[in-house]
């Protein structure tokens, strides 16, 4: 049964629910009301009907029953009508605001906790749980409706009753008769009942826990099933598979992954009909059977007229079947409710990174500085970076560079603040970061990451980030990085569709192609900061030494950061930082640091020098 605890998180629930869609549970409740009143206007009218006609009254008193009856029924099924349209309305904002707020709490995350393998399986357990049965919120307000029915369906049902069982019973009569119409079976009736409220209960909040956890295997067999499918379309996997003739060896696998699924459903009904459905049924019949005999002996004695029996024993149905539902979905609302606690756990993570208040100066350039820092990243022991402390000037141009895993591009997370320092602190203009505002802060930043992401929409909107774009600037842009020649073979030009995952004439591109689309994006957005990291690795050398070329002319006198394990940059750089196991090793000019023979950066340039010399 339901604990305060789950009450509070229900109506919490409930609350959430009604802020992403206003109004909707009200609508819910008045909605349950009339579709469960509906049948008992036609139970409680017919018993009157049937009466006036064995009462010998005229016609005209059971036609107008029969109208009030039509009119009731009709009446009551426009508003449910009427109210169904408007809840199927309010549960699409709902819906749609619902899978918004988690959308929106993404990017609203500090990236140090995006990247926690906690937070990732939170949201993967939210995602699989709702792919699977519509779990959490989603199902609450599902589950709900079927609740509030239920409830309204035994209020009614009570309310048409109760008179069974409080009627006064006859003191004469046959022996049958009084065997039959006595307070004694009476009471077995409603101990019956209470018997099968219990038992239902409890079998029904075991049935519904065994068909959880064996749905919960589902997760696994979708995410199975659609990987192992989802390889012979994909693009970058087809090839191989049609080469290599796997697709038989797929097809056959997914089929077995999906056989899994049937055993589990078919598991899940069986053990629902063993423990719940045959033994419940045995007793509710029992019961039902009881309440004929109780009801028609009732009607011979006396107790209450013939058109009352069809009335009871409707109601006293419709009664036993509230009672199992109230119970089945009780405990799917308490199952949900932990569900949707999963979600309330992940919008509710707060944001560390967004307390910072100040603006940045506007000006041309700016200066970092890190001040003994160190990292490692979190839950790990290993250190990253180890007390670095350097100045980034102003205006000038860096290259960093360092054999792969040295920690580049974890010192432009910490630059970016993507990332905090573990230890120590990083300036800029003189005040620490962690004083900027967050979004703000990010403004300054133009930056080709190492993994960088480009989409299935248009090139131009690649490059804008954005749905609206000045169209000359992002043909400057293409042409700054040498896209020019590419772009004049595009039938569409810049509103060319990248890729073919919603466009059937979406252009596939290189990865040189693709990573120059990446620069152009970073200088589009004419940041005051410029940071390459790894921007040439699906170049050759050739092509990289041009691409360097170009980007020291485009990023005039704004800072610039090259990060490269390739030195092209370091020809054009103004200081050149070595890094070697996360600390800097080295610093200076190329001049500088290539006339010490025996430091890394010689060795690095001399294994390196016969694509650039």
């Amino acid at each position: 049964m339901k604990k305060l605890p789950d009450i509070k998180l229900l109506f919490k629930c409930y609350k959430t629910i009604n802020s992403f869609s206003p109004n909707i549970i009200l609508i819910q409740i008045i909605k349950a009301v009339t579709d469960s009143l509906f049948p008992f206007i036609t139970i409680y009218m017919s018993a009157e009907i049937v009466d006036s006609l064995i009462a010998g009254s005229d016609y005209k008193r059971v036609f107008a029953y029969a109208l009030l009856t039509v009119a009731l029924s009709f009446g009551v099924k426009i508003i449910s009508v009427v109210l169904s349209r408007i809840l199927n309305i309010k549960y699409l904002v709902f819906s749609n605001n619902y899978s918004k707020s988690k959308s929106l709490k993404i990017p609203d995350l500090d990236y140090s906790t995006i990247e926690d393998s906690e937070t990732r399986q939170k949201l993967n357990k939210i995602e699989q749980y709702e792919n699977m049965n519509g779990g959490g919120l989603t199902s609450i307000y599902h589950s709900t409706s079927s609740f509030l029915r239920s409830f309204f369906t035994l209020a009614f049902s009570v309310a048409l009753t109760i008179s069974l069982f409080v009627l006064p019973y006859p003191s004469e009569g046959s022996l049958i008769t009084k065997l039959t119409v006595n307070p004694i079976v009476g009471i077995i009736i409603l101990a019956l009942i209470f018997v099968y409220v219990i038992f239902n209960s409890k079998v029904a909040v075991k049935c519904t826990r065994y068909a959880n956890s064996e749905y919960s295997k589902f997760t696994f067999i979708n995410d199975l099933s659609s990987e192992l499918t989802s390889h012979i379309y994909y693009n970058k996997t087809a090839m191989d598979i049609r080469i290599y003739g796997q697709t038989e060896a797929i097809m056959q696998h997914a089929h077995e992954v999906m056989q899994m699924s049937y055993d589990i459903n078919g598991n899940t009904n069986m053990y629902s009909l063993k423990k719940m459905h045959i033994p419940g049924e045995l007793i509710r019949l029992f019961t039902q059977f009881l309440i004929y005999i109780f009801a028609a002996f009732g009607a011979l004695a006396g107790r209450f007229s013939i058109g009352s029996i069809t009335k009871y024993i409707a109601a006293l149905s419709n009664f036993s079947g509230a009672i199992k539902q109230i119970m089945v979905t009780g405990e799917q609302l308490r199952y949900n409710c932990e569900i949707a606690k999963l979600y309330f756990d992940f919008v509710e993570i707060p944001s560390e990174m967004k307390s910072g208040e100040k603006k940045i100066a506007p000006q041309e350039s700016h200066e970092f500085e890190f001040r003994n820092v160190s990292f490692k990243y979190p839950n790990t022991d290993i250190y990253v970076l180890k007390n670095l402390s350097y100045k980034i000037k102003q205006g000038k141009k860096l290259a960093i560079v360092g054999m792969n895993g040295c920690g580049k591009t974890t010192l432009v997370k910490l630059l970016c603040r993507l990332y905090d320092p573990t230890e120590g602190e990083i300036l800029l203009d003189g005040i620490n970061i962690k004083e900027y505002g967050y979004s703000d802060y990010l403004k300054a930043f133009s930056i080709v990451f190492q993994d960088y992401s480009l989409f299935a929409m248009s090139l131009a909107q690649n490059i804008s980030c954005d749905e609206t774009y000045e169209k000359q600037k992002v043909l400057a842009c293409l042409d700054e990085v040498g896209f020019s020649e590419r772009l004049a073979s595009l039938e569409n030009g810049i509103d060319t569709v990248l890729y073919r995952d919603f466009e059937r004439n979406g252009v596939m591109i290189s990865g040189g192609e693709a990573q120059k689309i990446a620069m152009a994006r970073a200088l589009y957005k004419d940041a005051p900061i410029v940071i390459f990291d790894e921007p040439t690795a699906a170049l050759d050398p050739i092509s990289e030494s041009e691409i360097y070329k170009r980007l020291n002319a485009i990023v005039k006198e704004r800072t610039a950061i090259f990060i490269s394990h390739r030195l092209s940059s370091c020809v054009f750089s103004d200081e050149i930082l070595v890094m070697d196991s996360g600390e800097i090793v080295q610093s200076g000019s190329h001049e500088k640091l290539l006339s010490d023979a025996g430091g890394k950066y010689h060795e690095l340039w001399n294994a390196q020098a016969q694509f650039y010399v």
